[in-house]
């Protein structure tokens, strides 16, 4: 029987982009994280991922999320992301969650 791995939510942005590089910093850093729906095909999807209208949601294992936070601020303090612009329910600063 296998453990089950519960992930949650690390942060969202506006920007797949800004969430790929947040995805390649931690990975960097030892942890796992993946963007929600990264792979999908679905036209409509993808257009309106790329117009901004879906946030791109980073993803981690839930026992590391403490750790995931204190290199996602530390990039942003370090000036490694762009992300100044929360998306639309405002959840794009892990820092003061």
């Amino acid at each position: 029987m296998m453990d089950e791995v519960k992930v949650v939510v690390l942060d969202c942005f506006r920007s797949e982009f800004i969430a790929q590089v947040v995805v390649g910093i931690l990975k960097d850093e030892g942890i796992a994280a993946h963007v929600l729906g990264e792979n999908l095909q679905d036209g409509f999807a993808s257009s309106q991922r790329i117009l901004g209208n879906l946030a791109a949601c980073v993803f981690v294992e839930e026992r590391r999320i403490e750790e995931a936070r204190r290199i996602l601020a530390a990039a942003r303090a370090a000036g490694h992301l762009c992300d100044d612009e929360p998306d639309a329910d405002g959840a794009g600063d892990a820092a003061g969650a």
